[in-house]
């Protein structure tokens, strides 16, 4: 039998595989990110789940319908493919208002090219749009056109509204006719984790999730972006927007009610990475932007922040934790007899999940 121990190297796909595949042998892998496109096999090939000898006496037909998929016509269809998604992924980024994309700095050029949304905010809830900061309001401008271009071809989508109290995108859209799951303690009275935790949450079925000027006052961000991403079925988009400054480290000036300013390495790299299955629906160039606004002293932007989840097959990232799993490992169910570990576990989902 081959076997191939690795440590999440790099975000790659390891070519091994291939190989292993073709020989026709058993082999066994460990769960690296770059044995992702193996995750799916059943029985599984990972030691982490199986023994070396189980793995090497076990079943092997399931490898078969891996070693077809890998025929040289199924691959080039698979690539053909692969191609037309990406030019069509272009396509939708150079047909924003302003032609920049979507994960970009909200700066004039955006206000200008987004006004007919700006306009429809007014349209629709005038007297919630003026207690607002003019401005400001690029960011729901921003929202709610890229939630439109989305729901065009997403028809009876189940939207999400996290942290929706006095927002005028989601707001508009309710006054469209979409019907929209709003999570604000001003709203429902409860926060994402309370309704994540709720008997009444669904994972895995919002085709389109909102949250508009939310995140940088959220204490713990990355666990706020793992929920939504588990929210999201596969293909789902995520539509934020954040505070912005490139040039922002922690003890620098901003304003009192955020936690921080983003910049692009904590938008890319580290709460991208922290959910795993989702990646950016363009080439982010927040760092091209202009940081035209101002406030409580403190100078900065707004940036659109779109991504997207991805399917099984796509995962990049083999480490990241649900964030159910997590909430477990802080319940005080691991001190508890065994008996009584059930009713932690209602307490924490809410009895029926």
């Amino acid at each position: 039998m081959n076997a191939f121990v690795y440590d999440d190297m790099s975000s790659g796909i390891s070519s091994c595989v291939d190989f292993a595949l073709a020989s026709g042998r058993p082999f066994a892998l460990t769960r690296s990110a770059m044995f992702r496109h193996m995750f799916h096999v059943n029985p599984s090939i990972f030691i982490e789940d199986r023994d070396l000898i189980d793995i090497a006496e076990g079943d092997t037909s399931m490898l078969k319908a891996l070693r077809d998929a890998a025929a040289p016509e199924k691959v080039a269809a698979e690539l053909n493919r692969s191609m037309i998604g990406a030019m069509r992924a272009r396509e939708a980024s150079r047909a924003t208002p302003d032609r920049r994309g979507f994960n970009k700095i909200l700066d004039d050029r955006s206000r200008a090219a987004y006004s007919d949304a700006i306009s429809d905010l007014a349209q629709h809830v005038p007297d919630m749009l003026a207690r607002k900061i003019e401005r400001a309001n690029i960011q729901q401008g921003f929202a709610l056109d890229t939630a439109q271009r989305f729901l065009a071809e997403c028809p009876n989508a189940r939207i999400l509204a996290a942290g929706s109290f006095e927002d005028t995108a989601v707001a508009t859209l309710c006054e469209q006719g979409y019907r929209i799951d709003e999570i604000d303690p001003n709203v429902n009275g409860m926060t994402l984790l309370d309704f994540y935790r709720s008997p009444g949450a669904r994972l895995g079925s919002y085709d389109l999730c909102l949250s508009v000027s939310v995140l940088e006052h959220v204490a713990d961000d990355e666990q706020f972006v793992r929920i939504i991403s588990e929210f999201l079925r596969p293909g789902g988009l995520a539509v934020l927007t954040v505070d912005f400054k490139e040039s922002w480290r922690p003890g620098q000036i901003k304003p009192i009610v955020d936690h921080r300013l983003y910049t692009t390495h904590d938008l890319r790299d580290r709460l991208i990475n922290a959910m795993g299955e989702c990646a950016l629906v363009d080439p982010p160039i927040w760092a091209e932007g202009i940081e035209d606004f101002e406030y409580e002293g403190s100078e900065y932007g707004f940036a659109g922040f779109v991504f997207r989840k991805l399917d099984a097959d796509s995962v990049r990232m083999a480490n990241a934790q649900p964030v159910w799993r997590e909430l477990l490992t802080q319940s005080p169910a691991s001190s508890i007899p065994r008996e009584d570990k059930m009713t932690a576990i209602k307490r924490i989902f809410g009895v029926g999940r």
